[in-house]
């Protein structure tokens, strides 16, 4: 189990409504995840197989997430980001958000990397870039992801944390990917 019970907790804390709880359960066979963004009143979930989905707790509306195709180049992109604030992960990802600022459409750090996560699954962001984050930061949200056809790389893990998570669709990845890549 990888289990956020506040992701975006500098948000909640600042009452600013971006914040979210993320549960994600991962075996050989299984991977469901799960995301609530109570302020919004939305609910993504994901199950190894059978998709994912999103559900409107407000009108009790449920769809299927497919994370669109939508070919777009850099330039015309708007990317999440999220990083944690560790010595040498913050230098770094200041140095690649200026990068991919004056390379990009425009970049956001939302402050919940579940919730931009499966704003990427659900075409709301085109990309994301998660660098330095633990575990429980981004499971839920990527299982949400995969389910939902887009393409999800995490890469240099280790027991608690990926030295990056990146998400987009199959049309756009590629040419974010090759742009990141040397930095990270």
């Amino acid at each position: 189990f990888y289990i956020d019970p506040l992701d975006g907790t500098h948000n909640f804390v600042m009452h600013i409504p971006f914040f979210a709880i993320a549960i994600a359960y991962e075996s050989k066979n299984e991977s469901i995840g799960v995301v609530c963004s109570p302020m919004t009143e939305e609910l993504y979930y994901g199950v190894k197989g059978k998709g994912s989905y999103f559900l409107s707790l407000h009108n009790k509306k449920e769809r299927r997430i497919i994370t669109k195709g939508i070919k777009k180049s850099l330039k015309e992109m708007i990317i999440g980001m999220c990083h944690s604030n560790e010595k040498g992960v913050l230098e770094n990802a200041a140095e690649l958000f200026k990068l991919l600022k004056l390379n990009a459409k425009t970049v956001r750090k939302l402050g919940s990397a579940a919730l931009e996560i499966v704003y990427t699954a659900m075409n709301r962001l085109d990309a994301y870039l998660g660098y330095g984050l633990k575990l429980y930061d981004f499971k839920a949200s990527a299982i949400i992801a995969r389910e939902a056809r887009a393409i999800v790389e995490e890469r240099e893990k280790t027991k608690e944390k990926t030295n990056y998570i990146l998400v987009g669709n199959r049309e756009s990845y590629k040419e974010l990917f090759d742009f990141v890549k040397p930095y990270l």
